[in-house]
């Protein structure tokens, strides 16, 4: 199982990411000529992770970025999609909105955008536990 893409309903907040085939990086470089004092921790490099990992269908905890900040993030929807081992793809759809059901379509061809898919053409829906029920 290899990432392939990651993105979201909002694409001018949250830009596309296109995994390569072979090894990626996750760099963070201090680019603005008036921040070059400071270091290259909390760029969000770790926040790819969790959000990678959220997903991959982790559940929200306290602590997690997306549950103690929901009210930024409630109008997100995540696509996360991974290319399977037979060479096909998977592509996971999960939104932040709490009653919102994770939903999943296996697909041929990689770097697909499913934003504007009908929910009847999806392969797979089902919930989740609320992870903002206290």
């Amino acid at each position: 199982m290899k990432l392939s893409k990651l993105y979201s309903n909002l694409d001018d907040l949250f830009q596309p990411i296109n995994f390569k085939d072979s090894i990626n990086i996750v760099l963070a470089e201090v680019r603005n000529p008036q921040n070059q004092t400071k270091s290259t921790h909390d760029l969000g490099k770790s926040l790819l992770a969790s959000l990678i990992d959220y997903c991959l269908l982790k559940e929200a905890k306290k602590g997690q970025f997306i549950r103690d900040n929901y009210k930024k993030f409630e109008l997100f929807i995540f696509f996360l999609e991974i290319q399977l081992p037979d060479g096909r793809f998977c592509t996971i759809r999960r939104a932040v909105k709490s009653r919102e059901k994770v939903m999943i379509k296996v697909h041929e061809v990689g770097k697909r955008n499913y934003k504007e898919l009908p929910k009847s053409e999806w392969d797979f829906q089902g919930g989740l536990k609320n992870p903002y029920s206290t």
